[in-house]
């Protein structure tokens, strides 16, 4: 009796797409300008200043759409497949890799960094008032930076905002008002980037450091009856702050409106 004969067994290979992975770690770092191709939608793009990121191009609810995954520098070509990866599979889903990616932008984006971003659209057509711009960030970076500053927005938390702001909480409470105020505006625009998905903690910070108890003081007024001796060291002076003094308590003038001729017009007092 002849032995039966089978076909020949084949081992299977794994079905789904295959991605063509063409770059290397060289070639990552020596290529030209330009869009460098590796496979599944992932790119190179390199500009003609040198700069390097990863470019993911993917199809989203039937809308083909580009996703930045980081420049290159950071964000190494295993990591860039990685992330591609995760962000086709989100896409394949019917969900929006917007989101994570902007969560994992998030994570690399420091506090300090949104802050000089929020600085600049935020006074961009409002460069008339110098000090109040210049103000803003300053005491960020005075107060806030110190702690927060290297921080990536998507971190920071309740404690981190307690230990920031309780050094000057009770001992300078209007300007710890204003940087707890100015951190908040920070996070809330992390918060609507989708870089933060927890909420801004600002507003239970100003609960858990409690009350201030800060007093308005004002300057004591001067008697009626004193003025001639004011006017008499404002004459002796011979400064321009002093003359601009004289002018407005002679003329009852809003400080701002003298202001605004000192450079049109020379303050003498007779």
């Amino acid at each position: 009796m002849d032995t039966p004969t089978f076909p020949e067994t084949r081992s299977r290979v794994k079905s789904g797409p295959h991605i063509e992975r063409k770059l290397n770690a060289a070639s990552v770092r020596s290529a030209g300008p330009g869009r460098h191709y590796d496979g599944g939608g992932l790119y190179l793009q390199v500009d003609k200043s040198g700069a390097r990121r990863w470019v993911l191009r993917v199809v989203v609810r039937g809308k083909r759409r580009d996703f930045g995954i980081g420049p290159a520098k950071y964000v190494s070509l295993a990591e860039a497949r990685e992330k591609s990866y995760e962000y086709r599979k989100i896409a394949r889903t019917g969900g929006n890799p917007q989101i994570k990616a902007r969560a994992d932008e998030g994570k690399s984006i420091s506090f300090s960094e949104l802050a000089k971003q929020v600085h600049e659209r935020k006074f961009h057509n409002h460069r008339n008032n110098g000090k109040h711009v210049e103000q803003w960030i300053r005491t960020l970076e005075t107060y806030a930076f110190p702690t927060l500053g290297n921080m990536s927005v998507s971190e920071i938390l309740l404690d981190n905002l307690e230990d920031t702001l309780r050094p000057i909480w009770k001992t300078k409470a209007e300007t710890a008002r204003r940087v707890l105020q100015r951190i908040s505006v920070v996070l809330d625009d992390a918060c609507a980037r989708g870089y933060r998905t927890n909420a801004n903690p600002s507003v239970a910070a100003r609960r858990s450091l409690g009350e201030q108890h800060d007093e308005a003081k004002n300057f004591a007024a001067m008697d009626y009856a004193d003025i001639h001796h004011l006017m008499k060291k404002i004459l002796a002076s011979g400064q321009v702050g002093a003359a601009a003094l004289g002018f407005t308590t002679l003329t009852a003038m809003r400080s701002g409106t003298v202001r605004d001729l000192l450079p049109e017009t020379s303050l003498t007092l007779m």
